[in-house]
């Protein structure tokens, strides 16, 4: 089990310091890091800046139990494209937490909480980079992330990249109800087999014999790198799992959409052996609810041969490709949101 010391460790290895930098491609850009207080809990953000003025922001939400730094590889492409980028490690990851005891604890968060977090790194970024047109990238519970984001801030983002989706899950409620009451019982903070079990354990199971973190990527580096980190081997508080649930719930119910973007694009994309965004009929599913809602532009690519994090499949660079081109179009659609918001 890892020490508190070598988490902290770990935190100043993975983080990039501020600075000049220069992408594999030979882009200069500008990193900056800062933090932005939410409640209780400073959140670590991470900001970068290509040498030319930016034609575009891309925001990333990272996904759970990981961290922002494992997304410095695609960011730098979009670097490359001449796109600024903003991501911010969820309260409890990365640098977002208190101490180091409060890995994977969100601080009596709700769902709801995480996705003004999102939010107000939005506006943030927008007045950084005032008049720029704003993408919004989420990667699995950051999809989640993004799709409640939708429903109250859907005119905030040019266009919608969604990683990794979790598919809808009719077990969810029942779920939430024993988190909650077993958090009654011993609190927020406490973790539980029971709900790692009945949760992220059962995607473990579609790989026997692979290792508990096999379902996140076909390459086998990548998953040693993964069960190796500190920053990544830990594990959800009932209070965490709370806030998942809810979010999950959320994203699911057509309750609370203003949908007041219709015509926002938005790209679905994950692995075809991703056991958390589904079989090919939950995944169309997933897309297909918010084309109901009432979004027209919604497209969708599965991938064969890839699981859960597509952007560190051995083939990334054809995602990349695919994101960018769809990034491309999306822009110059100059969509153009309702902006009666009441």
């Amino acid at each position: 089990m890892e020490t508190s010391e070598t988490k902290k460790r770990a935190a100043d290895k993975y983080q990039i310091s501020s600075g000049e930098y220069t992408t594999a491609a030979g882009s200069p850009y500008t990193a900056a890091a800062t933090s932005l207080i939410a409640g209780q809990v400073p959140l670590s953000i991470l900001m970068l800046t290509p040498q030319k003025s930016p034609t575009a922001i891309v925001q990333l939400v990272h996904g759970m139990c990981e961290h922002k730094e494992r997304y410095l590889p695609f960011m730098e492409r979009l670097i490359d494209e001449g796109y600024a980028c903003i991501i911010h490690d969820h309260r409890g990851h990365g640098a977002s937490v208190l101490s180091d005891e409060d890995y994977g604890y969100m601080y009596e968060a709700k769902g709801q909480t995480l996705v003004e977090d999102a939010h107000q790194i939005t506006i943030y970024a927008k007045r950084k980079w005032p008049g720029v047109p704003l993408i919004l990238f989420g990667h699995s519970m950051g999809s989640l992330v993004v799709r409640v984001y939708l429903k109250s801030y859907d005119y905030e983002p040019a266009a919608v990249i969604l990683s990794g989706p979790p598919c809808q899950n009719k077990g969810v409620h029942g779920g939430l109800s024993i988190v909650k009451a077993l958090t009654r019982l011993h609190g927020g903070r406490v973790h539980s087999k029971l709900i790692d079990d009945l949760s992220v354990g059962i995607y473990s199971k579609a790989f026997p014999g692979e290792g508990a973190a096999a379902w996140i990527c076909t390459d086998k580096e990548v998953v040693k790198k993964y069960d190796g980190s500190p920053l990544c081997n830990f594990k959800f508080t009932l209070n965490s799992y709370a806030c998942l649930m809810e979010l999950l719930a959320a994203t699911y119910s057509s309750r609370g959409w203003k949908l007041t973007n219709p015509s926002l694009p938005i790209l679905f994309a994950a692995g075809a052996g991703d056991p958390c965004a589904g079989t090919a009929e939950d995944f169309k599913h997933t897309v297909m609810y918010l084309w109901k809602l009432g979004y027209y532009h919604v497209q969708w690519k599965r991938y064969q041969n890839m699981r859960h994090e597509i952007l560190n499949e051995p083939d990334s660079d054809l995602v990349m490709r695919d994101f960018l081109r769809f990034i491309s179009k999306s822009l110059a659609m100059k969509n153009v949101p309702n902006q009666n918001r009441d």
